[in-house]
């Protein structure tokens, strides 16, 4: 049997419940990646497959997706290269498998961890409690 609390929560409690979830985890993530500190120090990947038209489609594929992860980084963390590091991707036409050197580091401090913790909190009994604005 349903409780009776489980027969009173209509669709639009339920949609209210999902739009103070997304708005919590959106301001969540919105408050860690503020405070995330991404030192690279190392970003070369060589990209091979052993066909040239397949490693010319893969090269393209990597680059995209490490501008748009380089990008995202910028844009919503703070960003850091090393002095000296290698970043870049490159078409290896002569090999048979990719390889990837990566060292990226990824900082928060114990006191921007526990601001975002208390702010998930607060969120979390805002949405038991129903106040959803």
């Amino acid at each position: 049997q349903k409780s009776k609390a489980e027969e009173k929560r209509t669709f639009s409690d339920k949609l209210a419940l999902v739009r103070g979830i997304t708005r919590m985890a959106s301001a969540l993530i919105g408050r860690f990646f503020g405070y995330l500190h991404t030192d690279i120090r190392r970003l070369s990947i060589s990209v091979a497959t052993g066909d040239a038209a397949k490693t010319a489609l893969s090269y393209a594929a990597v680059t995209g997706c490490c501008n748009a992860l380089l990008t995202l980084l910028d844009e919503k963390s703070t960003l850091r290269f090393h002095r000296g590091c290698d970043v870049g991707v490159y078409a290896d036409f002569l090999a048979e498998s990719s390889e990837a050197d990566i060292d990226i580091a990824l900082s928060l401090s114990l006191r921007q961890a526990l601001s975002v913790a208390l702010h998930g909190f607060i969120s979390f009994i805002k949405i038991k409690a129903g106040d959803l604005s």
